[in-house]
């Protein structure tokens, strides 16, 4: 007889094969194939669709939690950027938690530390997100996650792009925090760019660092708005999977509270976006708080200027 947790492994490895395989891959669900036949692999892609069937699902994720709580119980081995096989296994044990149980708190909390030491890109998790979310469109700890890697990509919360108030205390450490800003900007562009491959034509585009603020403006206009777009496609899908999608929409209106800048093209295009939503599904109460909160976004924006 098979060892489950051999098994349940060897659904992992393949599952990490296909995912690192087919970077395309935009959607997956679990298949309602109860029992195993044939030794047959559980674990199907076709035409980027990736497909796990149940009884397989259920043992990977068995296998997973077992292992990813045992290394919480033992103390937590340190995070090392080195090790690759360290992090390799980490990654790989909390991505198959979260694609059967997105609600997983912690395993999000560990890829936010691994973020923050740099050990993982933003990309991969927003890539990870948006992948999950074609299965459960309603996860409200996905949606949250993914508002935390926007917030700190474009450092709206992250202390990487904040300045410390003993690096500027004199007029003489500008230029060191500016040549700090300057290299954390550019990891940053490199994060944006690989988001989407619409903003891979944006990369020549400059991004200029006043010398006399703290206030940094890191992500290039045009790039914010490509984020943006894409942002409201994945809120916008999500809203179509599941009526009364109360998170995709609450995901939605931080998206244009925080990261549109109130911009008059962003905010007229979601505005007849949302309209068109509203007149095709009645039903949707959440839309019409959207709606309302656009109008008076887009009036702010009239006012101002």
């Amino acid at each position: 007889m098979v060892d489950p947790d051999c098994l349940g492994l060897k659904i992992m490895s393949n599952v990490e094969i296909h995912l690192k395989s087919d970077p395309e891959i935009d959607e997956y669900d679990i298949l309602p194939v109860l029992m195993s036949e044939q030794n047959r692999n559980p674990v199907r892609l076709i035409e980027h669709k990736l497909g796990i069937e149940s009884w397989g699902a259920e043992l990977m994720f068995r296998t997973a939690a077992k292992d990813f709580d045992k290394w919480l119980k033992t103390g937590r081995k340190p995070f090392n950027s080195d090790n690759s096989s360290h992090k390799d296994w980490l990654l790989l044990q909390t991505t198959c938690i979260l694609i059967v149980v997105p609600d997983h708190s912690t395993a999000w909390n560990i890829r936010k530390e691994l973020i923050v030491k740099r050990i993982l890109k933003h990309s991969d998790d927003l890539r990870l997100t948006k992948l999950i979310l074609t299965k459960h469109p309603k996860s409200s700890e996905t949606f949250f996650h993914r508002r935390w890697l926007l917030s700190n990509l474009l450092s709206l919360e992250s202390p990487a792009f904040k300045t410390d108030a003993a690096v500027c205390s004199c007029p003489q450490d500008t230029s060191s925090y500016c040549q700090v800003a300057s290299e954390n900007a550019r990891e940053v562009t490199s994060e944006i760019e690989s988001v989407g491959k619409s903003s891979a034509a944006l990369a020549s585009n400059s991004i200029v660092f006043p010398r006399e603020s703290r206030r940094l403006d890191v992500v290039h206009s045009d790039q914010r708005h490509c984020l943006v777009l894409a942002e409201l496609s994945v809120c916008q899908q999500a809203a179509e999977r599941y009526r009364n999608n109360y998170n995709a929409w609450t995901h939605r209106i931080w998206v244009i509270q925080h990261l549109s800048c109130c911009c008059s093209q962003v905010m007229g295009q979601e505005l007849e976006t949302t309209k068109g939503f509203v007149c095709s599904h009645i039903s949707e109460q959440r839309v019409s708080v959207s709606t309302v909160s656009d109008t008076v976004a887009v009036i702010l924006r009239s006012r101002r200027f």
